[in-house]
C-alpha cells in the first residue's frame, strides 16, 4: 500500500511540476513495459485521454478471444469518454466493438468463413457477399445480412455496390451480378465496373 501511495505521489509530481518533456519521456519508458497500468496511470493523471484510450485500443489486436477484445474496447471507450474533445475516438471505438459483435454473431450463425474476426467493415461485407455462393439455399438470407450490416455502419451506397460487384465476381455469382446490374435502382457506379468484373472472372 505504501509503495502504491509513493508511486501515486511520484506520478502526481511528474504531471504537476515537471516539464512536459519529462512526462513524455517517462511515458515512453512505461510504454516499453508489458503491463499498461503504469503508463495508463501517468496518462490519466495528466488528463491525456486520447493518448490513454489509444494505448488500450492498440492492444486489442494482440488479444485472441473476442470477449477479451471487447472488454478492452469497452475500457478504451470509457477512457475516451472522460475527455471533452474525444467524441470521434469514442464513437469509432464503440463502432469497432459493435463490428466484433456482428462478426461473432455471423460466425456462430453460419461459419467462421463468413466474417473473419477483426476484419474491416468493407472486408466483412466482401466476405459475406462472397460467402453466399457457399450456401445457395441460404443466399437470399446471407445477402440480406450484408445489406443490414452496410446500413448499420452507414456504408455509402457507391462503396457498397463496388463491394458487391467484387464479392459476386470473386465467387462466380454471375446471376447475382446480373440481377444487381439490372436493379430498378439507378446504379451509383458505371457499367464499366460490371464489365471489368466479368472479364477478370
Amino acid at each position: 500500500l505504501d509503495g502504491a501511495k509513493a508511486q501515486a505521489n511520484y506520478l502526481n509530481t511528474v504531471v504537476s511540476q515537471f516539464p512536459k518533456e519529462a512526462m513524455n519521456l517517462l511515458a515512453c519508458y512505461f510504454h516499453s513495459m508489458k503491463d499498461p497500468k503504469l503508463v495508463m496511470n501517468l496518462l490519466l493523471r495528466g488528463q491525456k485521454y486520447i493518448h490513454a484510450g489509444s494505448t488500450l485500443a492498440k492492444r486489442v489486436s494482440d488479444l485472441k478471444s473476442v470477449k477479451d477484445k471487447q472488454n478492452l474496447l469497452q475500457e478504451a471507450s470509457r477512457v475516451f469518454g472522460l475527455g471533452r474533445d474525444t467524441s470521434f475516438q469514442k464513437s469509432s471505438t464503440d463502432e469497432y466493438y459493435d463490428l466484433l459483435s456482428e462478426q461473432e454473431r455471423l460466425q456462430n450463425t453460419y461459419s467462421p468463413e463468413i466474417a473473419p474476426i477483426s476484419s474491416s467493415v468493407s472486408s466483412t461485407l466482401f466476405n459475406i457477399f462472397r460467402y453466399a455462393s457457399v450456401k445457395p439455399r441460404e443466399a437470399h438470407r446471407i445477402l440480406g445480412e450484408g445489406d443490414k450490416l452496410a446500413k448499420k455502419f452507414k456504408v455509402p451506397e457507391k462503396r457498397l455496390w463496388h463491394i458487391k460487384v467484387r464479392g459476386f465476381s470473386a465467387s462466380n455469382q454471375w446471376s447475382n451480378l446480373r440481377s444487381l446490374s439490372e436493379s430498378r435502382t439507378k446504379p451509383p457506379i458505371s457499367f464499366k465496373h460490371f464489365a471489368l468484373a466479368v472479364i477478370r472472372g
